[in-house]
Formats: structure tokens, sequence, C-alpha cells
């Protein structure tokens, strides 16, 4: 049996263009596919390096002997060194203390600020 199609060529373009479209990504899948083959096998070289690494770290920590290092002071102990060898300098010297005035010296200078303005006004 036969069957008439209409417009022959355009439907042969469209099934060619729609097979080009359908091998356009078979073709992005296996690049997909052959990267993904690609990192697995990435990942287990790099597994099998770093227990082959792991090894040699192990074996080195092995063979170095074992010495025990001076203590370290930390930031806030070697300032707090600071601070007292300044706190003992300044006891050492010990500068006297200025009192401070009373209220009663205020009064005072009050007193004679007012007695220099009465002299110049009586000079005037």
């Amino acid at each position: 049996m036969h069957v008439g199609i209409v417009n022959p060529n355009s439907k042969r373009k469209q099934f060619l263009e729609n097979t080009i479209s359908i091998i356009q990504l078979l073709k992005g899948h296996e690049r997909l596919r052959q990267l993904r083959k690609g990192k697995e096998s990435t990942k287990s070289e790099l597994k099998a390096k770093l227990k082959g690494l792991n090894k040699l770290i192990k074996e080195f920590n092995l063979c170095i002997p074992k010495v025990k290092l001076p203590e370290v002071k930390s930031v806030k102990e070697i300032k707090e060194e600071a601070k007292k060898e300044v706190i003992g300098k300044l006891n050492e010297n010990k500068i006297p203390k200025v009192e401070k005035k009373t209220d009663s010296s205020n009064l005072d200078r009050l007193d004679r600020d007012i007695d220099l303005l009465r002299k110049k006004l009586e000079s005037l």
C-alpha cells in the first residue's frame, strides 16, 4: 500500500533537521559521559596519591627525633610583663602627686581677680 504525502520535500527537510538535532544531543551526551569517566579516574588517582603521601608523612614523623621545644610566651603574657615593667619604673621614680586645689583656693583666686578689677575701675 502507498500513501500520498503532501509537501514531501518539506517533510523530508524537517525529518533531516530533527535527526541532526538528535545526533548533536547524542554527541553532547557522549562528551558528558567521557568527562565523568575522566573525573572518576582523576579522583581515584588523587586518592591513591594521598594515601601514599600520608604513608610517607607517617614514616617521616617516625624518623624525626623527639625534641622538646622551648615554651613560647603568648602575646597577652608579653603585654602584661611590659605593663608590670613600666609600672615598676614609675614606682621607682615616684613622681610626687600634686594635690588638687580645693574650693577655697578657687575662692581666693576669684577674690584677687575682683580686687584687680576694682583697682582698674578706680584708676579710670
